[in-house]
């Protein structure tokens, strides 16, 4: 069991996101101290008054060089390709998995939020698509020296990924999964499952994991998988001089989410 600091740096109104940064850096350097073996942070757009990290992929690096045990997993990249092209998905990993040593781990999505797929322009009944061919991209840029592809939404004549990761066959890729659809969807793509916790159910979460087992068992895979399983058992936490200051202003973050 590993045990993962996640935060999205909820900025309530009234705090600035310079000093809610400065406090995140902070809590990542605790936790660090204290023994969390990682943290993440999920991608979240243009969500005034909630969620800040807007740019995992910038913060990380300043956290890795500040930090030598934790691993850094993003929870999770999105993958429509108006949000992010899969080719600088590929090259932004394996620039930090270099700088880590190799401490990067790549939780992937297709958004979960009509704010930012409607900032973004991305047309929901595409991101699935573009979801899995971004995955099968970015495997193939990781693996192979030259590699091509052609899809749907991608089409890259033979090129080669520069630089290559440092983890071996590639840094651990998975997918969100809420559902047992998507569970058996990242199962049979060799990939591992972020399968949320407390408010599904511990029945339908162990169900879930048997299914992803199963499904995993049972695929053809023709390719190195980094099948990492990471069932998320979320507790909210939120730390104050007092414990009345702390709830007095986690309430409006608990009300909000």
């Amino acid at each position: 069991m590993d045990f993962i600091l996640m935060t999205e740096g909820d900025t309530p109104v009234g705090l600035t996101h310079e000093h809610r940064y400065r406090e995140l850096v902070e809590e990542v350097l605790l936790a660090e101290r204290v023994g969390f073996d990682a943290f993440g942070s999920s991608e979240q757009h243009v969500a005034l008054g909630t969620a800040s990290v807007s740019a995992p992929e910038v913060l990380y690096p300043y956290l890795m060089a500040l930090t030598s045990r934790m691993r850094f997993i993003h929870l999770v990249t999105l993958l429509p390709t108006r949000m992010n092209h899969a080719l600088r998905v590929a090259e932004r990993v394996a620039t930090e998995d270099i700088l880590s040593n190799g401490r990067v781990e790549l939780g992937t999505g297709r958004g979960n939020t009509t704010l930012a797929l409607r900032a973004f322009e991305v047309d929901p009944s595409e991101n699935k698509a573009q979801w899995r061919e971004g995955i099968e991209l970015i495997r193939s840029a990781f693996l192979n020296d030259v590699f091509s592809y052609v899809g749907e939404h991608y089409k890259v004549p033979p090129r080669s990924l520069v630089p290559k990761p440092l983890q071996g066959p590639y840094p651990p890729i998975s997918a969100a999964a809420g559902s047992p659809s998507s569970v058996e969807t990242a199962a049979s793509m060799g990939i591992g499952a972020i399968m949320g916790g407390l408010y599904l159910g511990f029945d339908l979460v162990e169900n879930m994991v048997k299914l992803y087992d199963d499904t995993l068992a049972a695929t053809n895979h023709p390719y190195p998988i980094t099948p990492r399983k990471m069932v998320a058992v979320a507790g909210g936490m939120h730390c104050a001089e007092t414990t009345a200051q702390a709830r007095l202003e986690a309430k409006p973050l608990f009300e909000m989410a």
